[in-house]
């Protein structure tokens, strides 16, 4: 019984005609989307919410004569409705003509690998219309923002037309190059950007140079090794960075003589042959006995002259 139906999408004329393709509401004015798909085409047209979005999955998807038309489009007259810009909130997307907001747009779909805090929905892009194709859009979980997490492939990078009309004009997509730079440092692999036209604007670009640029993948280069100072003689007996002193040399007096001739202080004399602290007398007191022999203060000099026999 239930094979006598037709399902609604097979139904006269929601069947799928050419007109009804989301292409038609995008390429045309809003005169003729009026006469080709009513009064309501203008809540869908090629500047709301749900033109700019499934036009950029479209050029995401590969860029074609469309996406190329779409991208010279110097209207700026309306704000990027995927990035809130209608209060002027947002002065990353203000001031970009609609072509530029196309290309944005694309990247932001074609280079995002994870969204945090918001699922994924579809939705029709004309609810008129039962055959009409479905477009994304991200919806928040909780009171907190949705946060994008981009990253690009450095294989293909270079092929990209999306990212080749970005680093022409950096300031279409600023927080979406600086996305990706934090995204593949995080993961290691931002060195493999190294010779690729995006890896070049990371190392040349003042900002993302001072942040380090991409990084090499060569190993560090060995210092040199110190050159010796000029007019520079080390001292046999001093450490070699230390500066030799003028003339002989001074010895702690604590310190066990060396063999060989000793060296003394040149300001020192030694007294011939009385203890330094010694008072020499004039005589004997009249009350002391003499002793044979010299005096106990008094050595005998002829015996030895050495400095260690210098006191009694």
């Amino acid at each position: 019984m239930s094979d006598d139906y037709a399902t609604i999408s097979n139904f006269g004329s929601n069947q799928y005609d050419p007109t009804n393709n989301p292409l038609t509401y995008y390429l045309s004015t809003d005169l003729d989307n009026l006469f080709m798909h009513g009064g309501h085409s203008q809540k869908i047209g090629k500047y709301s919410k749900a033109g700019q979005s499934y036009m950029a999955e479209y050029c995401a998807a590969g860029w074609d004569s469309f996406c190329e038309a779409g991208s010279c489009d110097t209207n700026r007259s309306f704000p990027n409705n995927l990035e809130n810009c209608g209060f002027g909130g947002d002065t990353a997307c203000l001031g970009l003509t609609q072509g530029e907001i196309l290309i944005k747009n694309t990247a932001a779909k074609k280079y995002l690998t994870e969204m945090l805090n918001c699922v994924c929905e579809e939705q029709p892009f004309d609810p008129t219309v039962a055959s009409s194709p479905m477009y994304k859009e991200w919806v928040k979980t909780s009171h907190k923002p949705c946060v994008p997490i981009y990253e690009v492939n450095p294989l293909t990078i270079d092929n990209d037309v999306v990212m080749d009309k970005i680093l022409t004009k950096p300031m279409i997509a600023p927080v979406l190059l600086l996305n990706i730079y934090n995204t593949m440092k995080r993961k290691g692999t931002l060195p493999h950007l190294n010779g690729t036209k995006l890896g070049n604007y990371y190392n040349t670009n003042r900002m993302f140079s001072s942040m380090g640029g991409t990084g090499s993948t060569r190993p560090p280069r060995p210092s040199p090794a110190p050159l010796p100072r000029p007019n520079s003689r080390p001292h046999p007996h001093v450490h070699p960075n230390s500066r030799p002193r003028p003339g002989p040399q001074h010895v702690h007096p604590n310190l066990r003589p060396r063999p060989g001739p000793q060296h003394v202080h040149p300001n020192s004399r030694p007294h011939p042959g009385i203890h330094p602290n010694s008072r020499p007398r004039a005589g004997l007191h009249p009350n002391s006995r003499q002793r044979a022999g010299p005096h106990p203060g008094v050595m005998n000099l002829s015996q030895n002259n050495k400095w260690e026999d210098y006191y009694a």
